[in-house]
């Protein structure tokens, strides 16, 4: 099992058709590869679910890593509606 923790919104755009780009910063020197799944939850009472999404990008100086998601329901619908700032 993986470590859980907060991250915060830098930037959440549209990437295409259905399809957005989230920037996140995160702790500093975790150990992600691009291809691994972040299980992300969406703070939502009604969607207790987390969903798994592809990291893109990670660099552990920075803390800066980035997903990239097709909104197919109701959990990637509420992730593309969050803002720079919020937390998940």
């Amino acid at each position: 099992m993986g470590k859980e923790f907060i991250a915060e919104i830098i930037e959440n755009k549209p990437a295409g058709k259905d399809i957005f780009e989230m920037i996140l910063s995160v702790e500093k020197n975790l150990t992600f590869t691009p291809g691994q799944f972040a299980n992300v939850g969406v703070p939502s009472d009604a969607l207790l679910l987390k969903r798994p999404i592809s990291i893109n990008t990670y660099d552990a100086k920075s803390g800066i890593m980035t997903l990239i998601y097709k909104v197919v329901g109701k959990g990637t619908d509420a992730l593309s509606r969050m803002h720079a700032g919020e937390s998940i």
